[in-house]
């Protein structure tokens, strides 16, 4: 019996409160209600249900921007994202690099990842 059990026994994944079932269109459960809840509430407010409809699709659009991360985006949402790079592009990092001195005379390259050279000194 005691092997069975054993059998039976596994370790769960590291990450398992990471996954979420996909309703439909990869949307998460909690995403679908928030983008529904946002298209009904100008249904409830505005009473002309044709402009109420497009500021409906808007607000859901908005809402669903405003959670749902994206991985092309670095694994957040979209405002986000945007927020990020404006604050760096108006105040760029300086980057310091220590002092490196060869022994004998030589050239010193610096490369990006793909092999562009960024500042060569002799």
């Amino acid at each position: 019996m005691n092997q069975r059990l054993q059998q039976l026994a596994y370790e769960w994944p590291a990450n398992l409160h990471k996954y979420e079932t996909t309703l439909f269109f990869g949307l998460g459960a909690v995403e679908a209600i928030i983008a529904v809840f946002a298209l009904t509430l100008p249904l409830v407010v505005i009473d002309n249900t044709l402009q109420a409809l497009p500021v409906g699709l808007f607000l859901a659009l908005l809402a669903l921007l405003s959670i749902k991360k994206f991985e092309r985006f670095g694994n957040q949402p979209l405002p986000l994202f945007m927020a990020r790079r404006l604050i760096a592009h108006y105040r760029p990092q300086r980057l310091a690099l220590p002092l490196i001195m060869v022994a004998e005379a030589g050239t010193i390259h610096m490369e990006t990842l793909e092999g562009e050279t960024l500042l060569t000194m002799e």
